[in-house]
């Protein structure tokens, strides 16, 4: 992990963990400074309670030292990294998590520059409606049959035995460009050309309450997001990340 003076916080306090748990952690991140659960009496949960908040304040003074060396190595105050911060850091640094989330372009463009391997790794042959793989490939078919023929596969009136020919087409053209064998049955494409990009309103609600509680998260740099492409099937009422 290299740092540089326009590193920020966040990750002076990280590249320090992690020589905490090279060095002097002996392989362990720094103590929390609490118990977890446990059945005990009160006398000897207090003095367990002691042993634990003394080794986390030990193990918080050392990452200190590390982030301080840090600091002076990159010509930087030691105000960059404020005190109550980095206490909170090492109580949490258990539960931290990098998620390296891509833009819908940026997914696209890996695919188009990327097709000797595959986007939809270890995709599995067809197992029925719950293998959410089988709807990310026709969504993605059916951007490219909406770049190809200007409208949604379905859209027009009579026109939709005539569109289930050219989708299946475009997701069979999908599918050799990505080295994947035919992971959608026929009765898949139907549905999607039956419905005709209609809107339901209980499906748009869920989508849109889902896509909200991400863009807090991300925005609050709260809990974990989601990890890349979320699929939701109205069908089966269940939903899967995908990282393509």
């Amino acid at each position: 992990m290299w740092l540089t003076k326009e590193s920020k916080a966040f990750w002076i306090m990280a590249r320090a963990v992690k020589d905490f748990v090279d060095n002097e952690g002996g392989g362990s991140l720094p103590l929390r400074g609490t118990l977890p659960d446990m059945t005990a009496d009160s006398d000897r949960y207090v003095a367990l309670q002691g042993v634990y908040r003394a080794r986390a304040r030990r193990d918080l003074e050392r990452v200190r030292a590390r982030v301080n060396a840090q600091l002076q190595q990159l010509g930087l105050p030691a105000a960059r990294v404020d005190d109550d911060d980095l206490c909170r850091f090492c109580r949490g640094a258990a539960f931290l998590h990098v998620t390296r989330c891509r833009s819908l372009a940026q997914e696209h463009a890996r695919a188009a520059a990327d097709a000797a391997a595959p986007p939809l790794e270890g995709a599995a042959a067809d197992d029925g409606d719950d293998n959410a793989t089988v709807w990310y490939v026709l969504l993605r078919a059916v951007g490219r049959f909406r770049g190809e023929h200007s409208r949604y596969p379905g859209a027009r009136a009579g026109e939709v035995e005539t569109d289930i020919a050219l989708l299946k087409a475009c997701a069979s053209r999908l599918l050799a460009e990505w080295g994947l064998p035919a992971i959608a049955r026929d009765d898949h494409i139907h549905e999607v050309c039956r419905y005709g990009a209609a809107e339901l309103a209980s499906v748009a609600a869920l989508v849109g309450g889902a896509s909200a509680q991400e863009a807090i998260k991300v925005v609050t740099q709260q809990f974990v997001p989601l990890n890349n492409t979320y699929i939701y099937s109205g069908i089966t009422q269940t939903s899967t990340t995908l990282e393509v």
